[in-house]
């Protein structure tokens, strides 16, 4: 177990570069380690990509219950968040205290500008598959419509566009409705039915305080974070930023570059949010909140997530909710332009880090620090 955990932990802290630690996790577990075979890591990459939370975070999940049932999965989850998140309260608290030092405000103005080119890079990828099919861009559009002119929220928005797609599609699905047989043992899902008792009562007294408050809020964006962490970024910003107002969209943004800057994914601005809101405590509450939905509902997954996956009505309903992100994803990115590209200054650099992001292909992580260093030179001493 030993072993198996630090292995884990190393993947955790290598985890740069957005989906490139998928290939670093096959090697792990299928070529070094043979906990499980080829077969089985894509079947818990498919089940990963249907659940809320993030792909490689769920696959970690699939791997530890596949090697070891429950108490394997949940260690092995810890070890993987605990690098990122370790990460992120270091950054947040740096931030905190030099953010408003003129050579960190410069380096930053660089840097937030860097993470939009970034979401404009995942978008790119997103739109790859779905570009030829002309049901998939009419959702996506409608979807971007309805956040950007009638300002729906998230929910609103995913509701809408799971009718529409469950009246526009008639594809058939194959091996459908085969009979799976599944082994239930109740004690396995302990761990559930604790957190939903606990949420159900944060829902309750969700007015009273403000760590109260804190985890429903990240606990139900966790639930909902269906199509990996950008798409809970629409999300955060209508809840934290808009209704409760802990964040500015400026403070929000600069909460996305860090969480870009650390090795996992963009949940991690949970912790930032946290911290903002009640310092430690409130950064360990946001970040049990943001990430024990997506590990519960991996665990469920493993159990009943082939027959599930199965049902032709569940493919519509998945299909209907990431359609329907994708065109909120969007809007996000049109929102933050807006708000980090404000003036010809920053249009120049915006043109100059975008140029260099499709040109020399560098990972997130380097492209970031690069951008650091120009953004310094460029506003801080040019300018």
């Amino acid at each position: 177990m030993k072993k198996l955990l630090l292995k884990v932990l190393e993947l955790g802290a290598s985890g740069f570069g957005g989906m490139a630690i998928l290939g670093f996790i096959k090697d792990a577990f299928v070529k070094e380690r043979k906990d499980i075979n080829e077969s089985q890591f894509y079947e818990g990459l498919s089940i990963s990509q249907f659940i809320p939370g993030t792909t490689a975070g769920n696959l970690i999940s699939y791997i530890g219950y596949k090697i070891g049932k429950s108490k394997t999965m949940f260690l092995m989850q810890i070890a993987f968040l605990l690098p990122a998140i370790i990460s992120m309260f270091l950054l947040t608290y740096v931030y905190t205290k030099f953010g408003e030092v003129e050579i960190i405000k410069n380096i930053f103005i660089g840097i937030n500008i860097t993470v939009v080119v970034l979401l404009i890079k995942t978008m790119e990828k997103i739109f790859k598959p779905f570009i030829k099919n002309w049901r998939y861009i009419f959702m996506m559009v409608i979807s971007f419509l309805l956040k950007i002119i009638l300002k729906l929220n998230v929910f609103e928005i995913m509701f809408i566009i799971l009718i529409l797609n469950l009246l526009l599609d008639n594809g058939v699905y194959e091996n459908e409705d085969r009979n799976v047989k599944i082994n239930i043992n109740p004690k396995e899902f302990i761990i559930e039915i604790i957190f939903m008792i606990v949420f159900i009562i944060s829902f309750i007294f969700r007015d009273k305080d403000r760590l109260i408050m804190l985890f429903y809020n990240m606990g139900k964006i966790g639930f909902f974070t269906f199509g990996g962490g950008v798409a809970a970024i629409s999300m955060i910003q209508d809840i934290i930023v808009k209704d409760l107002g802990w964040l500015n969209s400026k403070e929000f943004l600069t909460g996305i570059s860090l969480s870009q800057m650390t090795p996992g994914p963009i949940l991690n601005i949970a912790v930032f949010i946290g911290y903002k809101v009640s310092g430690i405590i409130g950064g360990i509450v946001a970040a049990i909140g943001m990430f024990t939905p997506g590990v519960l509902l991996m665990h469920i997954f493993s159990t009943f997530g082939e027959k599930f996956l199965e049902k032709s009505i569940s493919k519509k309903i998945i299909n209907g909710i990431l359609l329907g992100f994708n065109g909120i994803i969007l809007s996000v990115i049109l929102k933050l332009f807006q708000n980090s590209v404000t003036n010809i200054k920053e249009i120049i650099f915006f043109v100059i880090i975008f140029v260099i992001a499709h040109v020399s292909k560098a990972k997130a992580l380097k492209l970031i620090l690069i951008s650091g260093i120009l953004s310094y030179v460029y506003f801080g001493l040019i300018f």
